[in-house]
Protein backbone atom coordinates (compact mmCIF):
# COMPACT_ATOMS: atom_id res chain seq x y z
CA UNK A 1 0.00 0.00 0.00
CA UNK A 2 2.68 2.53 0.60
CA UNK A 3 4.42 1.56 -2.25
CA UNK A 4 1.31 2.52 -4.41
CA UNK A 5 0.86 6.16 -2.42
CA UNK A 6 4.70 6.68 -3.56
CA UNK A 7 4.16 5.90 -7.19
CA UNK A 8 0.42 7.60 -7.01
CA UNK A 9 2.18 10.36 -5.21
CA UNK A 10 4.91 11.31 -7.59
CA UNK A 11 3.17 10.59 -10.85
CA UNK A 12 6.60 9.60 -12.37
CA UNK A 13 9.64 9.73 -11.03
CA UNK A 14 11.24 11.05 -13.90
CA UNK A 15 9.17 14.63 -13.56
CA UNK A 16 11.70 15.56 -11.02
CA UNK A 17 15.40 17.21 -11.82
CA UNK A 18 17.11 15.91 -9.16
CA UNK A 19 16.78 14.37 -5.59
CA UNK A 20 15.90 17.99 -4.02
CA UNK A 21 13.62 18.72 -6.38
CA UNK A 22 11.16 15.48 -4.79
CA UNK A 23 12.51 16.46 -1.66
CA UNK A 24 10.85 19.85 -1.89
CA UNK A 25 7.66 17.75 -3.50
CA UNK A 26 7.72 15.34 -0.29
CA UNK A 27 8.10 18.00 2.07
CA UNK A 28 11.37 16.44 3.49
CA UNK A 29 13.96 18.99 1.58
CA UNK A 30 16.24 21.01 4.68
CA UNK A 31 15.21 24.46 5.12
CA UNK A 32 17.91 26.99 6.81
CA UNK A 33 16.45 28.48 10.32
CA UNK A 34 19.46 29.77 11.39
CA UNK A 35 19.79 33.18 13.80
CA UNK A 36 23.09 34.68 14.70
CA UNK A 37 25.96 31.62 14.94
CA UNK A 38 23.46 29.11 15.69
CA UNK A 39 22.87 26.82 12.19
CA UNK A 40 19.83 25.54 12.29
CA UNK A 41 17.50 23.55 9.24
CA UNK A 42 14.25 22.63 9.54
CA UNK A 43 11.98 20.82 6.95
CA UNK A 44 9.96 22.38 4.12
CA UNK A 45 6.51 22.42 5.71
CA UNK A 46 4.80 22.35 2.03
CA UNK A 47 4.63 19.70 0.10
CA UNK A 48 2.83 16.35 -0.10
CA UNK A 49 1.89 14.73 3.38
CA UNK A 50 0.60 11.48 2.03
CA UNK A 51 4.26 11.05 0.35
CA UNK A 52 5.60 12.55 3.32
CA UNK A 53 4.11 9.90 5.58
CA UNK A 54 4.81 6.90 3.07
CA UNK A 55 8.55 7.87 3.20
CA UNK A 56 8.43 8.32 6.79
CA UNK A 57 6.39 4.38 7.25
CA UNK A 58 9.21 2.60 5.01
CA UNK A 59 11.80 4.67 7.00
CA UNK A 60 10.69 2.88 10.28
CA UNK A 61 10.25 0.07 8.42
CA UNK A 62 14.05 -0.12 7.57
CA UNK A 63 15.23 0.63 10.87
CA UNK A 64 13.35 -1.77 12.56
CA UNK A 65 14.67 -4.75 9.80
CA UNK A 66 17.48 -3.70 8.25
CA UNK A 67 20.68 -4.47 9.94
CA UNK A 68 22.54 -1.77 7.92
CA UNK A 69 20.07 0.87 8.31
CA UNK A 70 20.37 0.21 12.37
CA UNK A 71 23.80 0.12 12.32
CA UNK A 72 23.68 3.69 10.33
CA UNK A 73 21.02 5.24 13.44
CA UNK A 74 23.61 4.01 15.88
CA UNK A 75 25.69 6.16 14.81
CA UNK A 76 24.07 9.61 14.97
CA UNK A 77 23.09 10.10 18.97
CA UNK A 78 19.83 12.27 18.01
CA UNK A 79 18.51 10.00 15.16
CA UNK A 80 19.03 7.29 17.92
CA UNK A 81 16.95 8.52 20.52
CA UNK A 82 14.33 9.31 18.21
CA UNK A 83 13.75 6.22 17.10
CA UNK A 84 14.25 4.89 21.00
CA UNK A 85 11.54 6.88 21.61
CA UNK A 86 9.48 5.63 19.35
CA UNK A 87 10.30 2.01 20.17
CA UNK A 88 11.87 0.83 17.04
CA UNK A 89 15.77 0.39 17.56
CA UNK A 90 17.47 -1.56 20.67
CA UNK A 91 20.02 0.89 22.58
CA UNK A 92 23.51 0.84 21.95
CA UNK A 93 24.98 -1.89 23.57
CA UNK A 94 27.49 -0.44 26.80
CA UNK A 95 30.34 0.06 26.13
CA UNK A 96 30.06 0.57 22.08
CA UNK A 97 32.14 2.74 20.59
CA UNK A 98 29.58 5.34 19.56
CA UNK A 99 30.56 9.07 18.14
CA UNK A 100 29.25 11.80 19.18
CA UNK A 101 28.10 14.24 16.67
Amino acid sequence: MTAAVIIGRTAGAKRFRSEACFARHAGTAPIPASSGKTIRYRLHRGGDRQLNRAIHIIALGRVAWDPDTRAYIQLFPAKRALCLASGRVAPAPAGADVPDT
